[in-house]
């Protein structure tokens, strides 16, 4: 990930909060994400005219109990995250090692694996570039610059996670917001 976060010393359930914030927050916005105004948050570069982007829990998560590394679930499939399973499993202690999660810049779609404490990515899906027939130097440029795009918006997203985390606002506003609606489909079940 970005050497901004890289910098960071990320705590191992900070990256499971990150992960799961994000599967909560493409949810509940209809995947539409708004990032903090620059006037707000200066420590990221970014392109300025970026002001939202499109995310979505894709069609991978693992999960863990909070005590242990080892890997206790594994969901795949389509739409993995509106499975009331994965729900389940987080109202059951786990938290989440692992999810694969789509981006949509404009008219560029990513497919991005996050993985563990230090938020790697794994599986990176880039796509596909605009220049191949201008040369295979043009190429390469085009293939680091949608990298580094990702690098980018994942920094950004780390950055406005980490803003909330630190604010009183989690604790009054987000974090039973999230329990909340982790508990819907408990809910709908009973």
């Amino acid at each position: 990930m970005s050497r901004d976060i890289e910098q960071m010393a990320v705590l191992p359930h900070l990256s499971s909060e990150f992960m799961l914030w994000i599967w909560w927050v493409s949810e509940c916005n209809g995947c539409l994400y708004n990032f903090a105004s620059a006037d707000d948050d200066e420590t990221v570069s970014l392109d300025d005219d970026l002001e939202s982007v499109e995310m979505w829990l894709d069609d991978r998560i693992t999960m863990r109990p909070s005590d242990d590394t080892k890997v206790s679930n594994v969901m795949t499939g389509e739409s993995v995250g509106t499975a009331p399973e994965a729900k389940v499993a987080i109202a059951n202690e786990k938290v989440i090692q692992e999810i694969r999660m789509g981006l949509r810049i404009d008219d560029r779609e990513y497919n991005i694996g996050l993985k563990g404490s230090e938020l790697s990515l794994h599986g990176v899906r880039l796509p596909a570039a605009c220049s191949v027939g201008e040369g295979l130097d043009e190429a390469v440029f085009e293939r680091f610059h949608l990298l580094e795009e990702v690098d980018q918006v994942l920094a950004k997203l780390f950055n406005d996670f980490a803003r909330v985390r630190v604010s009183d606002e989690w604790q009054t506003t987000i974090a039973p917001a999230i329990g909340e609606w982790l508990n819907e489909d408990l809910d709908d079940d009973e």
